[in-house]
């Protein structure tokens, strides 16, 4: 019978093992090397998990303390917004509601929106002619109560920004030729309907600050201010108001997203997107200044 003889202290396999034990140690130091002892992560826009001991206050056990602290420790271990960082690079580009742009823009990808950005679908002449019948009739109906009616459309956010759309979706035509545009166009040429599409006046103020949050499809207070005086300016030539006046911005640290809650969980917010340039209301007893 051949007798086997274990390996010396000393030999190659040992070692090895040895080695591989302590590393793994070691990387499992790690995320506990630098607790985040804060109370709030700025990026979630939420409190972190409270630690709870395994004795209450009231000097019961504590049966929930495993559960506990798993929430406190997830929470605040070491490298955990670099973790989620690269997890949402490898997972977050098949998301199916969300398209990752440049500079980490976020765009709206479902009801079409890219092929809209693209303007690859257009109206068909019955489609503009069903349209404008509709709003000329609110428009009919608007006069003979002695009201006016105000067509406003909004802007989506890929047409004041096309530059952090993806390089590889490429547009078919010129927005000038969009479905916007087609219908905007028809109206005030067939219609007595007042349109009023305030692309070039926010095209023109981008300028200012940016005009629509980077992980939002939404356009933030600064852009929703140029929207407004671009509707004043047309509502004041049939009425005596004078519009709110831009005097002075402030620089927020919270805002809501909605593509970002798209996301398969809440993923980080970039620093730089959190602050933007927002009117900032006053109000006096003979003037309104926003």
């Amino acid at each position: 019978m051949t007798k086997l003889t274990p390996p010396s202290p000393s030999s190659p396999s040992i070692v090895v093992d040895i080695v591989f034990i302590i590393a793994f140690l070691i990387l499992l130091l790690i995320p506990i090397s630098n607790i985040n002892i804060s109370g709030k992560i700025s990026q979630e826009n939420r409190n972190l998990a409270e630690y709870k001991s395994i004795i209450t206050r009231n000097g019961n056990i504590n049966y929930e303390y495993g559960k506990n602290f798993e929430q406190w420790f997830n929470d605040r271990f070491y490298g955990r917004n670099q973790a989620i960082k690269y997890y949402y690079k490898l997972v977050n580009k098949t998301n199916d509601k969300v398209l990752f742009g440049k500079d980490n823009w976020l765009f709206f990808r479902v009801d079409r929106s890219i092929q809209n950005y693209q303007n690859i679908f257009l109206f068909s002449d019955g489609e503009l002619k069903t349209a404008a019948s509709y709003l000329q009739e609110l428009n009919d109906f608007a006069v003979s109560n002695n009201k006016k009616f105000y067509f406003f459309i909004v802007p989506d956010k890929h047409r004041i920004y096309p530059e952090y759309y993806p390089d590889h979706i490429k547009k078919n035509i010129p927005d000038e030729q969009s479905m916007t545009s087609q219908l905007v166009t028809y109206l005030r040429k067939n219609t007595a309907v007042n349109v009023i599409y305030p692309y070039q006046s926010l095209y023109q103020h981008k300028k200012d600050g940016l005009l629509y949050w980077k992980q939002d499809t939404h356009w933030n207070p600064l852009g929703a201010y140029w929207g407004y005086r671009t509707l004043m300016d047309e509502i004041s030539k049939d009425f005596n108001i004078k519009p709110l006046i831009l005097d002075e911005t402030i620089m927020p640290d919270y805002y809501d997203n909605d593509l970002y809650y798209m996301l398969p969980a809440k993923s980080r917010r970039d620093d730089e997107a959190q602050f933007y340039k927002i009117p900032k209301m006053k109000m006096n007893f003979t003037h309104l200044i926003i």
